[in-house]
């Protein structure tokens, strides 16, 4: 029976890791894929794309119903979180243990409305992945107009890639995984640049870890092709499955916890989104000896609505955005949206 550190009242705080790494980044005048200047500016109108508001600022229902999930982080030494829990079932069995923790409880419960997967995967999915990922980029700034406008006048303004990067990413991974919306201006600016190259070699090791990637970024236990490939790398699924939690996911998880305990100073919004990688982190660190197949084959499979109706998975467009070059700052912002609706399968399934 799994029951996170962080959730006994009388230890109730946060801890960060995040391991070494080096960043290469196009200069500023890169750091946008695409020509912003005709992006539109500021307005008082909203946008959405899939029921999304883009107006900066703007609180959802949902956002303003969980904003103070994080209030459980604040305070406490918080020293147990990333230690494996002693004892566990078959999977992790979190329901019972997270009654009565107020906004936690009620964000997990909204992350499990918000899973929806796709069917069965193939190569040509990730190949048509990486296409519809080229119209994301050219569509950004109309589907987008605030967020763009902001990317566009911090490239200006910063003249620093890594805090651009840094921004980008957790703007888009705090979308992804909580469905909130936050300022990318406020967000780079109370970023620091030096946790950064730390964040960036954990997503690079995500992006190019064999878990991951192998079988074109697909993982079906059911196809007898796909079995055979993935035994050049790993003697059986729940090795693969495994290697997935614990050496590709985890290390990312570990390393986004500083920089997203940062965000708590941008504005209540952002408490939701430390509160669940928190919990994504305290989920990485469990003893997967069983139950890990179905919830990485959950992970592999999760999709936004729109891309659900062609079966194409987030974990795709994770891919397609890491590649695409010159990766700037909608690439990250990208890259982070949909690792944080990939981390939603495993959040949603406590």
């Amino acid at each position: 029976r799994f029951e996170p550190p962080f959730l006994h009242r009388a230890n109730m705080g946060c801890t960060h890791s995040g391991g070494g790494g080096g960043s290469a980044f196009a200069p500023h005048s890169r750091l946008l894929s695409e020509d912003h200047s005709g992006y539109p500016g500021p307005s008082s109108s909203t946008s959405s794309v899939q029921g999304r508001p883009t107006l900066l600022g703007a609180v959802s229902k949902r956002q303003e119903a969980n904003a103070d999930v994080d209030t459980a982080c604040r305070g406490g030494s918080g020293s147990g979180i990333g230690k494996a829990p002693q004892a566990l079932g078959k999977c992790l069995s979190l329901p019972k243990q997270l009654r009565g923790k107020g906004s936690l409880e009620g964000a997990v419960s909204v992350a499990r409305l918000r899973i929806k997967f796709c069917g069965m995967q193939s190569s040509s999915h990730h190949r048509a992945a990486a296409t519809v990922y080229e119209s994301e980029c050219r569509e950004f700034a109309r589907r987008h107009p605030k967020v763009a406008a902001a990317y566009a006048r911090l490239a200006g303004e910063l003249h620093d890639a890594d805090r651009l990067a840094a921004g980008a990413f957790l703007v888009g991974f705090s979308l992804g995984v909580a469905d909130v919306n936050i300022d990318p201006v406020a967000v780079c600016k109370k970023m620091k640049g030096e946790d950064w190259p730390a964040l960036e070699q954990a997503i690079s090791n995500f992006v190019n870890h064999p878990a991951v990637v192998q079988c074109n970024g697909t993982f079906e236990p059911d196809n007898p092709e796909f079995m055979q490939e993935m035994a050049t790398d790993f003697p059986s699924v729940q090795a693969r499955s495994e290697a997935f939690l614990h050496g590709a996911l985890q290390p990312l998880a570990e390393a986004l916890t500083r920089p997203l305990k940062d965000l708590r100073r941008v504005g209540s919004e952002a408490h939701t989104p430390v509160s669940l990688a928190v919990l994504l982190q305290d989920i990485c660190c469990a003893d997967w000896s069983a139950g890990a197949e179905r919830r990485v084959c959950d992970a592999f499979r999760i999709a936004e609505k729109a891309e659900r109706k062609a079966d194409l998975a987030a974990l795709h467009f994770v891919l397609a955005a890491w590649r695409r070059q010159p990766r700037g700052a909608v690439q990250w912002h990208h890259v982070g949206q949909n690792l944080g609706i990939v981390c939603l399968a495993l959040i949603g399934a406590c």
